[in-house]
């Protein structure tokens, strides 16, 4: 399955595990008009149209996040 951009009328959440750059990828999406929401609140992420989970290289720490949070759920984890 390829990436569908999101319209900037969709909201946008990226998800606050606590690591990652994130303000580069809001800034990236920003240059295409759209306007994300930095977030690690279960109930936004699962509001939003699309979910970016920024990759960091530290996918077992950001799974431990994950599911620390409370949120493993709802990406299927």
């Amino acid at each position: 399955m390829f990436f569908q951009a999101p319209r900037a009328s969709q909201k946008l959440a990226i998800v606050d595990v606590g690591c990652g750059n994130l303000g580069s990828v809001a800034i990236a999406f920003e240059r295409f008009g759209i306007t994300p929401t930095i977030t690690g609140e279960a109930d936004e992420i699962a509001s939003a149209d699309k979910v970016i989970l920024p990759g960091v290289g530290a996918a077992g720490y950001a799974m431990e996040e994950i599911d620390a949070r409370a949120f493993a759920g709802r990406f299927g984890h």
